[in-house]
This record gives structure tokens, C-alpha cells and sequence, in this order.
């Protein structure tokens, strides 16, 4: 997706009908989401559509200088991604398979942090490790906020955990030249799954990795997130693969020593959802039943 901003309202609307202007006539063929100066919207829109680009249009992202809404947006944005990224290819394209399309995985995963907050009486950081996104949840009571990375992932975007985790100051060059060839191979084979426990070693500790640099940032995003931490939840598919023992703990591990959580989680349990159980459970309490997603949560995690 293309997000198209430019110019606060009732501002010189000659760079966003500019920048409009060029993405119409550019080989893009992706979802356009039009959030700039309200004055030149309908321009804008009228550009885009006279090429045939498929484009919707929201409040402006910045409506006034010195001032950023984002809200409006971050909405748009993700019923395009529903809409565009579920149903998009093969048969998954039918209206059929739409219509049985009732929770996304992020928001099954934000409903399954939500009850185990309520369920631990306590806040719950929960981190979903994916391909091509690292997405943390932070739950207290009623109260729910997600971030998303889109730079940290254990396939399409590994290359992103490398360069962060450098920058963070958590891998060192050894490590990153030993991880280069294995990130190489993530971002290349997206749908490549270890067929060794080296490699599978390898993909934990690309996951451990973006799972550290996602919490810094999300603790970074929203400064309380860390205060009464009450469980860390780990989950997704890398942490799914059959490991050897201590495979999963040493992952725990590198949460455990990094310099910034450490104090934050010392004397937190820290989970791995190794039985596939936070999404599914996520489902059940998103359609109300909330009392077998709590019994699936207590058998499959916290037991």
C-alpha cells in the first residue's frame, strides 16, 4: 500500500496534486490511501482515478503544522490491508472465503493478550514474531495498545533484524557476519522451513533478536507499557518448530539479559506459545466465548 500525505489544510496544495499527478502516471499498482490537505482532495482523488488506480481517501494525517493525527489513517490502512492482503490471491480471492473471514490474526492476538490480562489480573507483553512483522501488545484491564514493525521479521523482512539489532547495540559484527548468509536466505525463501535443529537454532535467534529490538521500541512508543508487568508472552510461527532441549529457553534468555528489559522482567514469567494457542484462543473470545478461550489459555500456556 502507498500512503499519500503532503501539506496541512489550507496550505498550497500544489505538492500533494504534484506528487498525485506522478503516482498516477508511475507503474504502481498498489492500494493508494490519500491523507493530505483536504483542499486538494478531490484533485488529488480525480488524478489518481484517471488512470485507474485504486485509491480512498481520510482525514489529513497533518491537519494543522506541528500537529499529527494519525488515528484516521491507521484505520484506513488497515481495512485496506483486509481487505487487499486477506482474499487476495487464489482461491482465497472468492467472495465465499471473505464471507468466513471474521478476526484478523493481529486482532485475534490483541483479543487473547486482552484475556490474559484479565485473566493474570495484571499487565501482559505479548510479542507475535511473524515473517514479515514483529507486533507487541500491551493489555492492562480494558485497556489495549499495539505497535507494529514492519523492518523485523524471521522472512521477508530479516534483513531489517540484523541492521536494528546492530543499531541497538545488541548484535555485534561477529554475529551479524555469522547471521548474514541465514537473514540472506530468510528475506529470499519466505516460505522455507528448517529441515535441521541448526537452522531451526538459527531462526529462534533471528526471532529472539526482533522480538528485543520490538519491546525497546514499544516501550519507547508508550512509556508505561512496562510498569507491573505481570507475564511476557512469546507466539508465532518460528517458535512453533520442534527445538531441542533449552532451544525455546535460550530465546527466553536473550529477553532475560538485554540491559533494558532485564530490570522490567526480572521476576516475570516469560511463555513461548510453542501449542499454537494465543491466536485461536484470541478468536474464541473475540466471538464472546471468553470462558473457553480462558480454558484453552490455562491448559495450553499458563499451566
Amino acid at each position: 500500500m502507498v500512503l499519500l500525505v503532503g501539506g496541512s489544510d489550507g496550505d498550497d496544495p500544489s505538492g500533494l496534486l504534484h506528487n498525485a499527478e506522478r503516482l498516477a502516471r508511475a507503474r504502481v499498482r498498489h492500494p493508494i490511501l490519500l491523507a493530505g490537505n483536504t483542499a486538494a482532495r478531490e484533485d488529488a482523488l480525480a488524478l489518481l482515478r484517471s488512470t485507474g488506480r485504486r485509491v480512498q481517501a481520510c482525514d489529513n494525517v497533518l491537519p494543522r503544522r506541528g500537529e499529527v493525527v494519525p488515528g484516521p489513517a491507521r484505520a484506513a490502512l488497515a481495512q485496506l490491508y483486509r481487505r487487499h492482503a486477506i482474499g487476495g490471491r487464489g482461491s482465497a480471492v472468492a467472495p465465499r472465503f471473505r464471507r468466513l473471514v471474521r478476526v484478523v490474526t493481529p486482532d485475534a492476538v490483541g483479543h487473547a493478550a486482552t484475556e490474559l490480562a484479565r485473566i493474570c489480573a495484571a499487565r501482559v507483553l505479548l510479542v507475535d514474531v511473524g515473517c514479515a512483522t514483529t507486533d507487541v501488545h500491551s493489555a492492562l484491564g480494558a485497556q489495549a495498545r499495539r505497535t507494529v514493525e514492519g523492518d523485523l521479521g524471521v522472512r521477508a523482512a530479516a534483513a531489517g533484524v540484523l541492521v536494528e539489532g546492530q543499531a541497538e547495540g545488541i548484535v555485534d559484527p561477529v554475529e551479524a557476519d555469522l547471521l548474514a548468509p541465514t537473514v540472506a536466505r530468510m528475506a529470499s525463501e519466505v516460505g522455507y522451513v528448517p529441515r535441521d535443529h541448526g537452522s531451526a537454532a538459527e531462526d529462534r535467534r533471528v526471532a529472539a533478536l526482533a522480538t528485543v529490538v520490538a519491546v525497546r521500541r514499544h516501550l519507547r512508543a508508550h512509556a508505561d507499557a512496562g510498569d507491573g508487568v505481570g507475564l511476557v508472552v512469546l507466539t508465532g510461527g518460528v517458535f512453533r518448530q520442534r527445538a531441542r532441549a533449552g532451544g525455546l529457553a535460550a530465546v527466553v534468555a536473550t529477553l532475560r539479559t538485554d540491559p533494558v528489559l532485564a530490570p522490567l522482567i526480572e521476576d516475570v514469567p516469560v511463555v513461548v506459545d510453542s501449542d499454537f494457542t494465543v491466536a485461536p484462543a484470541g478468536l474464541l473470545a473475540a466471538r464472546g466465548r471468553t470462558t473457553a478461550a480462558e480454558a484453552l489459555l490455562r491448559d495450553h500456556l499458563l499451566a
